[in-house]
């Protein structure tokens, strides 16, 4: 309740009177919304999922960033070893001399090896000058580190420009839509049609690439690797698979090791086959003889 005063004249002097009025309801003390209506309720928080989703569009916006970035450095690192080249033959030197002190002065302020920035260079001009509209796609974010390099990596053997750029403009769609191990397989094929010299040609030189290498590993083990010819490779394999498969069979029901000859692998079984002898043009006997299993490769 509340209340207004009125002052009187009375016979013993002035007096105060006073009215009372209704106390305003609650409702008329808080303040309207420009609409005239109050405010809505508060907002649900969010689920984990709307959660996950947004770090999702998020991890996308960020790769798309690191994309352009990266290729803004592979343009920039291009550009710095161009510049070495040009220096040193200005002053008649070794082109490669300049881009080691290229490589040995950015290395240095950014505490990492010279070598392992003078093979950076080294790919940044080669990828800018070979792959011109890949690097440009690249920093546009349309593709991806993992792209770059599949197309690089598989249109290495086309030395012309005009195949090389055919080879490039026939990828960068696909690259686009897939993913790096998708495009391996896509560019192995599309390559076949960018070559000039046959396939037969190009296994003879790459025969002569072969090598075995051992990498030691922890623990006493090491790693066996070998680049060989792919007949060779998977027949060693499914050797090294069988014996394998026959040890496990012989220690399971306690049967001997098949037998081996001295500095040989067990073999796991001998095959046979018929082979057919002069006498079998006469009657239906034939002769059988063991399978020759290869002892090198």
């Amino acid at each position: 309740m509340s209340t207004d005063a009125v002052e009187h004249e009375g016979p013993e002097g002035p007096e105060v009177a006073r009215a009372e009025h209704p106390a305003a309801p609650d409702s008329a003390l808080e303040p309207a919304t420009a609409s005239g209506a109050l405010d809505p309720a508060p907002a649900a928080p969010p689920t984990p999922r709307d959660v996950s989703e947004t770090a999702m569009r998020a991890v996308v916006e960020i790769d798309a960033a690191i994309a352009g970035l990266q290729a803004m450095r592979t343009q920039l690192l291009a550009g710095i070893g161009h510049v070495a080249v040009d220096d040193a033959l200005a002053e008649r030197l070794d082109p490669a001399v300049g881009l080691r002190d290229a490589a040995c002065e950015l290395g240095l302020r950014q505490r990492r090896s010279d070598r392992t920035v003078e093979a950076e260079l080294n790919a940044a001009m080669a990828d800018t000058q070979r792959w011109p509209a890949t690097v440009e796609a690249w920093g546009q974010a349309r593709i991806h580190r993992g792209h770059v390099a599949v197309i690089a990596e598989i249109g290495a053997p086309i030395q012309d420009p005009a195949a090389r750029a055919a080879f490039e403009a026939a990828l960068l769609p696909h690259a686009e839509q897939t993913t790096p191990g998708r495009l391996r397989a896509i560019a192995r094929r599309e390559l076949e049609q960018h070559l000039a010299e046959p396939l037969v040609e190009r296994h003879r030189t790459a025969r002569e690439q072969r090598g075995v290498w051992v990498s030691d590993l922890d623990d006493g083990m090491s790693m066996l690797r070998a680049l060989l010819p792919t007949a060779l490779a998977h027949g060693i394999h499914d050797r090294l698979t069988q014996m394998a498969k026959a040890s496990v069979r012989a220690r399971r029901t306690g049967l001997p090791t098949p037998p081996t000859r001295p500095g040989t692998a067990p073999m796991p079984s001998v095959r046979r086959r018929s082979v057919p002898t002069a006498a079998a043009t006469r009657g239906p006997s034939t002769s059988c003889a063991p399978t020759c299993w290869p002892t090198c490769c």
